[in-house]
């Protein structure tokens, strides 16, 4: 097995192998950028994104646990990003770009240290020829740094399980640690792709590094831990229950970031399933892709039978895909065979030339920027703009004001929820005012106009705005005899009115 960078492997590889290794790169940076192109602005969940990276420490971790569900790694990361360069929202989805090239170029590695130079050349071609990777390179999410972190955990448990060693535990430890605290649902992620390096390592032969491997396990269950204590304090995302059979056509569709046409939808599902089916040709790479991709499904299906729905695209896409990449290119180097090889290759080609195509008018909806366009022009000094939602005020601000508008653990509503109000008389008044978990005001005022983060509706003598999330106006308790009024509605996130 070749060891190195990607570029001393480029150097042991056959010109074959470079040539579809830089199609790879090309096609895959290609559509990274143009989806890049594409983006004016950040959409929602974006936008919380970057408000937890520009807090200062400490607060930081006190704030992504106070309004977070997620863990903080992936927004430690941003934080850093923003340090170095402007925080503007074209260079901040930049560094999405750099890190889906990043999980590329790990790809490309993993595969040629795992199975050489040629897997690594079809690794990268399948993997950057699917719609859902510039998606994830113009996304200001946690995607592209899941991708890289799911692949290093594999890698890891395989090597630590062919040669065990303090210093690989400890490398093993750190990276599951590090993939489990980049989303909330990622600790699952990360004991599937350890069992699935067991499987393969042990369909090798001998496994010297059992017992350490085991040892790491029980080691990264104690430092994933307190994600739960997150979930109970914070809780998760409200899902909406789905029927199991409907659900496997959300499986399909893990390669499309987009709404298609069932026939191509079909086609993309079929493709996945071929896929799959070359990752179980080779004997090492079968039990990663029955525990890793096929086992992640099924839970989830499972999941969505009981009412529990846990697939979401983006994340599923993120944390299985490059695997999926991985054991089919060992599949095809398995088989040998050019006319394989060749229908693969021009079935990447056509995708990545479909994906092209198709990116234009298919990026996220941008409605925050042209919404506080429309609200900045219609306020005046003495006005007041009332927003219910966390994550909407964050936005309004940041576009309003600016994106250093301020800290969010300052303004709040001045009511905590119970689960909140319960964890502050645990602590008691000392610690909570100390960790910032009381808020300062309920309000922002700049340049004469109040930003209230409330949904109690006070008279004042100016005018009264309210900004609602996807035309939710029910939280706003209003005055007697008053009523709201629906000035304009930008696409499905928000929606800009008045009280009258």
């Amino acid at each position: 097995m070749p060891n190195g960078t990607l570029f001393q492997i480029w150097r042991t590889s056959t010109w074959q192998d470079r040539i579809l290794l830089a199609v790879a790169f090309v096609l895959g940076s290609g559509n990274a950028f143009r989806y890049w192109s594409e983006r004016n602005s950040l959409w929602q969940d974006e936008i919380s994104a970057i408000t937890h990276a520009l807090q200062p420490w400490p607060s930081f971790l006190v704030e992504i646990v106070r309004n977070e569900i997620h863990p903080p790694v992936y927004f430690a990361l941003l934080k850093l990003w923003q340090q170095f360069l402007p925080s503007d929202d074209r260079s901040l989805l930049l560094s999405s770009v750099f890190l889906q090239l990043c999980a590329l170029t790990v790809l490309g590695i993993v595969a040629a240290r795992e199975f050489g130079p040629r897997a690594s050349a079809y690794a990268c071609l399948v993997y950057a020829a699917m719609p859902i990777f510039p998606a994830q390179a113009g996304n200001l999410r946690m995607y592209a740094l899941a991708s890289c972190l799911i692949l290093l955990t594999w890698q890891a448990n395989c090597r630590l399980l062919r040669e065990p060693s303090g210093r690989t535990a400890a490398v093993t430890v750190f990276l599951q640690t590090m993939t489990g605290y980049t989303h909330l649902t990622a600790f699952m992620f990360v004991g599937l792709a350890a069992l699935g390096a067991y499987g393969s390592v042990r369909a090798e032969g001998r496994i010297p590094g059992a017992r350490r491997w085991r040892r790491t396990g029980v080691a990264t269950a104690v430092l994933l831990a307190p994600l739960a204590l997150l979930a109970f304090v914070r809780g998760g995302p409200k899902l909406s229950k789905e029927h199991g059979l409907a659900f496997i056509s959300h499986i399909a569709s893990m390669m499309l970031p987009w709404q298609v046409p069932s026939t191509l939808l079909a086609a993309y599902g079929l493709g996945l399933a071929l896929l799959l089916a070359l990752g179980l040709v080779d004997r090492r790479t079968r039990p990663t892709v029955l525990v890793i991709p096929i086992g992640a499904c099924v839970l989830a299906t499972l999941l969505a039978f009981v009412g529990r729905p846990l697939f979401r695209n983006y994340v599923f896409a993120a944390y299985l895909l490059p695997i999926v990449g991985l054991c089919a290119a060992r599949g095809l180097t398995t088989l040998a065979r050019w006319p394989v090889a060749g229908m693969a290759i021009a079935a990447c080609l056509c995708s990545s030339l479909y994906t092209w195509a198709a990116i234009p008018g298919r990026t996220p909806d941008e409605n925050y920027a042209p919404a506080t366009s429309f609200l900045k022009g219609s306020l005046r000094p003495g006005d007041t703009v009332y927003v219910a939602h966390y994550d909407v005020y964050w936005g309004i601000l940041r576009y309003c004001v600016g994106p250093r508008w301020g800290e969010p653990l300052d303004v709040m509503p001045l009511h905590s929820n119970d689960k909140w109000q319960a964890v502050q008389r645990r602590l008691g008044t000392g610690w909570a005012d100390r960790l910032r978990l009381v808020p300062q005001t309920d309000r922002l005022v700049d340049k004469g106009v109040a930003y209230v983060f409330e949904s109690q509706v006070a008279v004042s003598r100016g005018r009264i705005w309210f900004v609602s999330w996807a035309g939710d106006t029910e939280p706003f308790a209003l005055p007697p005899g008053a009523a709201l009024r629906i000035v304009r509605r930008f696409g499905r996130e928000l929606t800009i009115g008045v009280v009258d």
